[in-house]
Formats: structure tokens, sequence, C-alpha cells
């Protein structure tokens, strides 16, 4: 692809790339026009949600110079938590992501609050969660918003913007604080997605059959056209 499906995403890293474990030469690519690619540190492949994945057994991760927006922004990913730990998604200096030990609940925030919205509950064990995080500067003087599996779990208002930042790691921050787990189709946007959006997202893998249903052409109108924003 182009990137040109890829509508405000700055990028898409499908992570089905089969580097060898244990190692640092493999690239994860962006699929994105931009192509912001990931290095890898360690991480091997394995199944996913969508054909293959990542494996982060402690002390992988992949890395690449921060591109996740200071202003408005949303990250993404499909995970599955194996362990305790801190557990971080998608994290770059100054914005985090992750389900922190202890406790591994989905939790996001900037600048040293890095707990500022949280779940209720733990991320689950070996299970594959579809998981959001939303920011809005402008909304409420900053609205950070958690999802999981399509549904809010998390909200927190007044959120300053996270501080520029040099780094981004996919399951690590800092080069630490390492997922324990696999992780699957990891997004960055430079907009705040609607949960409408989330919705879709997850349900497009989630419950592809039900979410896409066809039915013969017609040439009278049958329905509503209803347009994801």
């Amino acid at each position: 692809t182009n990137g040109a499906a890829w509508s405000n995403y700055v990028a898409v890293w499908h992570l089905d790339e089969q580097v060898t474990d244990e190692q640092t030469s493999g690239t994860h690519y962006d699929v994105t026009a931009n192509r912001y690619n990931g290095y890898q540190s360690y991480n091997g492949p394995t199944n996913g949600v969508i054909v293959g994945a990542q494996d982060m057994d402690g002390n992988d991760y992949i890395w690449r110079a921060n591109v996740v927006p200071s202003q408005a922004y949303t990250k993404e990913a499909w995970v599955r938590r194996t362990g305790a730990g801190n557990n971080n998604i998608i994290s770059s200096d100054n914005a985090a992501f992750w389900a922190p030990d202890p406790g591994n609940i989905l939790s996001a925030g900037h600048n040293g609050g890095w707990t500022t919205v949280q779940d209720a509950i733990a991320l689950p064990l070996d299970s594959w969660e579809h998981v959001f995080v939303t920011y809005d500067p402008i909304a409420n003087a900053g609205e950070l918003i958690l999802y999981r599996n399509g549904q809010q779990v998390g909200y927190s208002s007044g959120v300053g913007a996270p501080n520029s930042s040099a780094n981004m790691w996919i399951g690590a921050f800092g080069g630490g604080n390492n997922l324990l787990g696999q992780i699957d189709e990891a997004r960055v946007s430079n907009v705040t997605r609607s949960p409408n959006w989330v919705w879709a997202c997850y349900m497009n893998i989630a419950s592809n059959d039900v979410f896409n249903l066809y039915d013969k052409a017609r040439s009278r109108k049958v329905g509503t056209v209803i347009v994801v924003f």
C-alpha cells in the first residue's frame, strides 16, 4: 500500500515480520506513506489476531524516534498480557500507555503523571485485548480517554499536553518497564478518534462476520448509511 487508506494515521505497524528472536537486526515496517519503521530489540515473531504478531518476553521492545504528537493523538494496539510487570504498550519519553505493576491496570498519562487515567480492573491475562488511548487537548482543558474492546473504561480531564519526546517504544518505556506478552497492530494517529471509530476498529477484527453485512444490490432505498468519524 502507498498509505492512502490510512487517513490521519502517523504510523501503522502490522508487526507480522518474521524477525529472528533475541536479535537486534530486524525492522518493523510502518505501512503508511510516512515509513516510520521501528527497530527490533530482542523481540520475536508469534501468532497474532491478524496473521503474525511480536512476542515480548520481559526484556524485549521495538524502538524508533518518537512519532507520538504533542497535541491531539490516538494510540492503539491488540495486546495479550501473559504476566506481571510494567507492561508498556506504546510509550514515548513523556506519554505513557501501559498496564503497570502492581495491579496491571490499563493506564495512561503525561509528563510524569503516568496513571492519570486508569481502567477499573486489571488488563486480563492470556486474552487478546484491543486497547486505545485518545487525547484531546481542547475539550475540558485536555481529555485522556481509555478504551478496551470497543468500550470506554477510563476518563480524565484537565490533562496538559505531553512535552516533546525524542524516543518511542512499542513494548517498553525508557528501554525498560517491558511488556510481558504479545502485541499486534500497533497504530498512532494525529487526531482524537471518536468512540464510534474505536468501536468500529474493534468490531472489524473481533466480529468481522457480524460487522460486515452484505445484501443483494437494490435500486430502492433500503436503509441509512452511517459514516463513522
